[in-house]
């Protein structure tokens, strides 16, 4: 349902700018109120800064859950039945600096550094699965770089 690089006239209610998860959940919300909607993001791909590599379904961007402290998220993939898993911090574990040293972290020592501490999950088959799902009913646009907004005289709107 994702078009690219198509100049297209629609009729929306709304049309959102980023087809990132912020305007996913919104165009999700908007369609559950009988709300119709347009997304277009300027990439040829959804998922904003959310990025599986597709050969590995590792994820490039924001991936990691907690549970504990995003409740949420949680409520969202439930919602979507998205399955999740764990994240280990067993082992020994390296993190690197900004100025590029290594600091190596003992077993058992990794959730301690975590920035929400341990109990971390992801989503199987990579964080912009949940995009993907929340748009798969959505009119989405991609390719479309936005440069100019215009309103007219009839309460319209020229995107």
């Amino acid at each position: 349902n994702f078009q690219s690089d198509a100049m297209m006239t629609t009729a929306a209610d709304v049309c959102i700018i980023g087809a990132g998860l912020s305007g996913a959940c919104i165009a999700r919300t908007l369609a559950s109120h009988n709300i119709s909607v347009l997304v277009l993001d300027a990439r040829n791909r959804v998922g904003g800064r959310l990025l599986t590599a597709a050969a590995s379904n590792g994820d490039l961007g924001g991936a990691w859950i907690w549970p504990r402290s995003e409740p949420n998220m949680v409520d969202l993939l439930n919602d979507l039945n998205v399955q999740t898993v764990p994240m280990h911090m067993d082992g020994t574990s390296v993190a690197y600096t900004p100025n590029d040293k290594r600091h190596f972290i003992p077993d058992g020592q990794a959730a301690m550094y975590a920035a929400c501490g341990g109990g971390a999950i992801r989503v199987r088959g990579g964080a912009s699965r949940m995009v993907s799902e929340l748009l798969e009913s959505q009119s989405v646009q991609l390719g479309m770089r936005v440069t100019e907004i215009d309103y007219n005289d009839k309460n319209e709107v020229k995107v």
